[in-house]
C-alpha cells in the first residue's frame, strides 16, 4: 500500500520539476529564440535590399578601373614637353629597319590643347606590302602615344610588287 501512497507524490513531484522547468527554462528561451529569428529574418531582408541597391557599383567600379588603366596607359606613353625630337627619329629608325624607301618626311606646325600638344608629321615612303605592315605594327608596339590620321597606300605604276604610302601621323605629348 505504501507504493501506491508514494507513487502520486513521486508522480507530482516529477510533473512539479517539468513545469517548473517549462516555465522557468524552456518557455524563456522559446521567446529569446523566436525574436533571434525574427532579428535574422529582418537583418536578411535588409542585407538583399542593400545588395540590390548596390549591385550596380561591382560594375562601375571595373569601368572605373578599366577607365584608369586606359588612362594610365595613355599617359605614361605621352612624351613630355618637348620630345617631339626623339619620337621623330624613333620613326625615322622604324622606317629604315622595316626596309621602306623614305621620299619625304615633313614634320607640320605643332597643336596645342589644353592637356597635350600634338605634332603632325608628313610621311611618303614606299616598299612592298610586307614592309608597311611590319613598320605599322612597330609604330602601334612604340613607347609614344602615336595616331595615323591618315593613310593612303597607292600601287606604284613602275613596279608591280612596290606600293608608294602616304600618311599623316600625329605624335603627342604632355604641355606641362
Amino acid at each position: 500500500m505504501k507504493l501506491r501512497y508514494e507513487q502520486p507524490i513521486t508522480v507530482a513531484l516529477i510533473f512539479g520539476v517539468v513545469g517548473l522547468y517549462v516555465f522557468m527554462v524552456h518557455l524563456p528561451q522559446k521567446r529569446q529564440l523566436k525574436r533571434l529569428e525574427q532579428e535574422y529574418r529582418r537583418q536578411e531582408e535588409k542585407f538583399l535590399r542593400a545588395k540590390a541597391e548596390y549591385s550596380h557599383l561591382a560594375e562601375l567600379n571595373k569601368s572605373v578601373t578599366l577607365l584608369r588603366d586606359v588612362v594610365g596607359h595613355l599617359y605614361r606613353r605621352m612624351p613630355a614637353k618637348g620630345e617631339f625630337g626623339s619620337s621623330l627619329e624613333t620613326i625615322i629608325a622604324g622606317l629604315n629597319t622595316s626596309k621602306l624607301i623614305t621620299e619625304e618626311i615633313s614634320p607640320q606646325s605643332p597643336k596645342s590643347a589644353e592637356k597635350f600638344s600634338e605634332l603632325p608629321i608628313n610621311i611618303n615612303f614606299k616598299g612592298s606590302f610586307e614592309n608597311i605592315c611590319v613598320f605599322l605594327a612597330g609604330l602601334e608596339n612604340l613607347d609614344r602615344l602615336i595616331r595615323i590620321e591618315n593613310l593612303r597606300l597607292e600601287g606604284d605604276a613602275g613596279s608591280t610588287p612596290v606600293i608608294k604610302a602616304k600618311m599623316v601621323l600625329n605624335v603627342y605629348c604632355t604641355r606641362s
